[in-house]
């Protein structure tokens, strides 16, 4: 008899057990999202359509516009590295934790906290400038249509809108809100491309403000910054049909697919097919751009910067759950609505720290020191967050015995090109005289770090379980196929007759 016509034939002897293994993840819905909404998530979150208009007016500007287009496809050959070295674990495991969660199987809690902390800094901090941008992309547009130029108070009363507008869609279930946000910024990038090919109805001015003595930094910076987020598909992990597949192409393929996107906007804009859509978006219509073109800009600006604020908060709401799921944050915030499937109180968390975020921004002016700190703590925590996360997977593999050469030479180069902006980073904010930003994030990423070590000794009643992950449940399985087990942290997992269940390392 084969080993199939066996296992079928001990399903009729098996006796259930009393107790189901059932899956940590589970309160969230486990399988229920398509690849299409990962991949919505991962591309909403990185703005291409913004992107692209942005790049194109940095290559509009440079004064070597060859060198900074070389200087980009670097860049986003290095991101589809880290892309690689984190699909290695996607592919083992999934986990509403993200990066936080692989980086807490390959490295240990301690590492993990300062991911933790990072990916906070990135996404709470993205959400606020994205909606700071999208209040500033509807008062242009305001402008554009005749009314007067909008106030503080009308910008930040519309960033606290869109942010209670954001949490609701969250909150009631990302799916259909990434579906519709991803239409929207897929006809915002058509609208964009057709800029780029049409035949120019103006030409750009013959002298723009040069970009020659910062030109290299801000590329690097611009290029590196303008495809992060792509790595949040990690955390619907388990909310999707074959999560590990799904999550682990997504993590390959956005960077590349993103990167591409923006490099066309930046060709088109060095061969002469860009000066409608940086006109546009530099001058308004000052320069004889028609205002229909300009208001339909605007509005493309607008929905990306939503759609990449409404993925923020996804990832934040995902992270602080899976911080509360396991009672290194209070256990309140892994809590799961049950009408939903959504952390409401994860959800309330991250809002209230963008709302606060966004008041603070909007009160303090355009080119003050708060929006200075805020992009270089979002740039280092990132960047502090990839770097542990890579070398976590690196280390995971090795504890499986799975590690090969490619991965090394992939790894290697990823954390090369991670050393190497973070040095730029560095040395950049020091210039600028924001070298104390760099230092806050640091010291919260230690502060992250050194309460994931302590929460143990802190609560010695409680059982933790750093690095939860998706696991089969007993219905996944065959009657009588698999053995129910107790891992080290004293939960019951399936595993094979005759093997200990535990953890993917």
């Amino acid at each position: 008899m084969s080993a199939l016509g066996e296992a079928i034939e001990r399903s009729f002897r098996a006796a259930e057990h009393d107790q189901p293994v059932l899956s940590p993840h589970r309160p969230l819905g486990r399988r229920r999202l398509t690849g299409w909404s990962v991949l919505a998530q991962a591309v909403s979150t990185t703005a291409p359509a913004a992107s692209m208009v942005i790049f194109a007016a940095l290559i509009a500007r440079a004064g070597d516009p060859v060198s900074a287009l070389l200087i980009a496809v670097a860049v986003i050959i290095g991101l589809c590295l880290i892309g690689a070295c984190l699909a290695q674990v996607a592919a083992r495991m999934a986990a509403a934790g993200g990066l936080y969660s692989y980086t807490a199987r390959g490295l240990g809690r301690r590492a993990a906290g300062a991911v933790a902390a990072g990916l906070l800094i990135k996404y709470l901090g993205s959400a606020v400038s994205c909606l700071v941008q999208l209040s500033l992309a509807l008062s242009a547009l305001a402008t554009v249509i005749g009314l007067p130029p909008w106030g503080t108070v009308p910008l930040l009363l519309t960033g606290l809108a869109a942010v209670a507008g954001i949490g609701w869609l969250v909150w009631r279930g990302v799916r259909a809100a990434t579906y519709g946000l991803m239409i929207i910024e897929a006809a915002a990038l058509v609208f964009m491309i057709i800029l780029l090919v049409a035949p120019p109805v103006v030409r750009l001015p013959e002298v723009l403000p040069p970009l020659e003595t910062e030109q290299t930094y801000r590329v690097i910076m611009f290029t590196a910054f303008a495809l992060a987020g792509f790595e949040s598909a990690a955390f619907l992990g388990p909310e999707t049909r074959r999560g590990t597949t799904v999550v682990a192409r997504t993590l390959r393929w956005t960077p590349a697919l993103c990167g591409l996107v923006v490099l066309a906007a930046g060709v088109a804009t060095l061969a002469g097919q860009g000066d409608v859509l940086v006109s546009a978006y530099l001058f308004g219509t000052g320069q004889g751009v028609p205002a229909a073109i300009v208001i339909a800009l605007h509005l493309g600006l607008a929905s990306s910067w939503l759609g990449s604020a409404l993925g923020s908060v996804n990832a934040v709401s995902r992270l602080v759950y899976t911080l509360g799921l396991e009672r290194v944050w209070p256990s309140v915030l892994g809590r799961v609505q049950a009408r939903f499937r959504t952390p409401g109180w994860a959800i309330l968390f991250g809002c209230s720290a963008i709302a606060a975020g966004v008041i603070v921004l909007q009160l303090a002016g355009r080119g003050s020191p708060p929006h200075d700190w805020l992009s270089a703590g979002i740039r280092f925590g990132l960047l502090a967050a990839y770097l542990l996360a890579v070398i976590g997977a690196v280390r995971l593999l090795v504890r499986l015995g799975e590690l090969t050469r490619r991965v090394v030479v992939v790894a290697g180069l990823a954390v090369l090109e991670l050393a190497v902006i973070i040095v730029l980073l560095a040395s950049g904010t020091a210039q600028r005289g924001h070298g104390p930003a760099v230092i806050v994030v640091g010291a919260i990423l230690v502060v992250g770090a050194a309460w994931a070590g302590l929460v143990r000794r802190l609560r010695p009643g409680r059982r933790l379980r750093i690095g939860t992950f998706d696991r089969h449940e007993s219905a996944d399985a065959l009657p009588g196929g698999a053995a129910v087990r107790r891992t080290d942290s004293g939960e019951l997992a399936l595993a094979g007759r005759g093997r200990r269940p535990g953890p993917p390392a």
